[in-house]
């Protein structure tokens, strides 16, 4: 990884500083952890030397003009032991809620339909209304 004489680091070794940045590490934890893993000491200047190479993709993105509307989907199940014929069965209640407008949401809900159905997740009876 790192050779004799070398003054700069491998990639994979900066991609590990970034992602570990990313996740939120410390400075002395990152390197205690690279110490760890390729027996090299990096200090604290060198990983915010790293670290701040992604600095304006950071900024850029902070400023990145967001949408009007960000749509969202939330599935739930609480799930449930019911007694069908005199045997328990395992079922599950689905709770779905859409942050969808217009067309979309009408799009969205009857793609989910489907698949419910298809996967027999929900089964559609027929009702005989007097």
């Amino acid at each position: 990884m790192v050779k004799k004489h070398q003054t700069m680091l491998s990639g994979e070794i900066e991609e590990r500083i970034l992602s570990m940045y990313a996740l939120g590490l410390s400075y002395a934890d990152i390197s205690k952890h690279i110490q760890e893993i390729y027996q090299i000491s990096i200090s604290s200047a060198t990983i915010n030397a790293i670290t701040d190479k992604i600095i304006e993709k950071v900024r850029e993105w902070q400023s990145r003009p967001l949408e009007r509307i960000y749509p969202f989907v939330w599935l739930d199940a609480i799930h449930y032991n019911i007694k069908e014929d005199g045997v328990y069965v395992h079922k599950a209640v689905y709770t779905v809620y859409f942050g969808f407008t217009g067309h979309l949401f009408r799009k969205l809900l009857d793609r989910l339909i489907l698949f419910l159905f298809l996967y027999n997740i929900v089964k559609f009876k027929s009702m005989k209304i007097s």
